[in-house]
């Protein structure tokens, strides 16, 4: 597979990697990066991201969790789009509204303004903003962005009828029930 652009071409080798260069096939790359598609290839610290017409759309999780400072910690929900990319929000220890979402010139920024609205607070951006934020990597002060893939349930817990809880361990509303 190869892609031309206005000064650079984008190209496989038969071995895997793919490389931005001025020349199809040439030595001098800019970049090489190893993966299936050029989009979710992993380019290293050389490149943020390869967008093209017709690349496979990012799948970015419904549920994040982020592991950090207090004031961003948490789990964050999708909680719509914006440009074409998912937005996340959550509240945080200080019941303030937080939310993570992708700016075309800062890559993927928490920010205490809603998306859309140019951010009043970056608390971080990402230094090497590519679309999927699970590859992203932010600065040092953020320790992990994971998916969350649990799903929202009404269940009560695990009950073992050979070992009945206490009234007082289980919560009102359950131990009505039972």
């Amino acid at each position: 597979a190869a892609y031309k652009g206005p000064q650079s071409y984008l190209f496989k080798f038969e071995d895997g990697r793919w490389f931005f260069s001025t020349g199809l096939g040439s030595p001098n790359a800019f970049a090489a990066g190893v993966g299936e598609d050029p989009v979710t290839a992993d380019w290293g610290d050389k490149l943020q991201g390869i967008e093209y017409e017709g690349s496979p759309a990012v799948e970015n999780p419904q549920r994040i969790g982020v592991l950090g400072p207090e004031n961003l910690q948490g789990g964050y929900l999708r909680a719509g789009e914006h440009s074409g990319m998912p937005t996340y929000e959550t509240i945080n220890a200080d019941e303030e509204v937080v939310y993570l979402w992708y700016v075309t010139d800062k890559g993927w920024v928490f920010s205490s303004s809603a998306p859309g609205v140019s951010p009043r607070e970056v608390f971080f951006a990402a230094s090497d903003a590519t679309k999927d934020i699970l590859k992203t990597k932010f600065p040092s002060d953020i320790d992990a962005i994971y998916e969350v893939t649990w799903e929202d349930s009404e269940t009560t817990g695990f009950e073992d009828s050979s070992f009945p809880a206490a009234d007082c361990s289980l919560g009102a509303s359950v131990a009505k029930d039972n």
